[in-house]
């Protein structure tokens, strides 16, 4: 929503950085299983000082090709994916916390897969529900760009 001068009159600013922060101190993405536990713990501390400083995606994706020895498409495709885990989740909890009652997933581009499809066609779902691939908020896979959005949810 918006005033007559174009200011958001909205309440919901996104996610608070500190948490997104927390959160990419706990990895989850499957592309790290390859990776011993102190490379995770490296990796997780790259991607959190990264969101912490907003550094951007491809300053951290080239901090982690400095480090270890991976490609520049499996560093995108990390960073991308426990960023958008950290501050998708960062952003439920801050949409929980203020009350909101209903989520949905936004698609990010054109070409979406089938789970993404699947999770966007579902519309407006409760806060507590999982979406139809069973995850709670976006990524629904590595490499997702979706994204979350508080609404509200249907009354009938």
């Amino acid at each position: 929503m918006f005033n007559k001068k174009g200011k958001s009159t909205s309440s919901f600013e996104g996610p608070p950085i500190s948490a997104a922060v927390e959160y990419a101190k706990t990895l989850h993405s499957d592309l790290l299983k390859e990776f011993d536990d102190s490379s995770r713990k490296r990796i997780a501390q790259i991607i959190s000082d990264g969101i912490r400083n907003k550094s951007g995606l491809p300053k951290m994706s080239k901090l982690i090709r400095n480090e270890f020895t991976i490609t520049k498409e499996l560093a995108d495709k990390l960073v991308l994916t426990e960023t958008n885990w950290a501050l998708s989740h960062a952003s439920l909890d801050r949409m929980e916390r203020m009350g909101i009652k209903g989520k949905e997933s936004v698609l990010s581009g054109g070409n979406a897969c089938e789970v993404c499809k699947s999770n966007f066609d579902k519309g407006i779902i409760p806060i507590d529900k999982p979406f139809p691939s069973g995850h709670a908020s976006p990524p629904f896979h590595d490499g997702c760009t979706c994204s979350l959005a508080p609404a509200l949810p249907n009354e009938g």
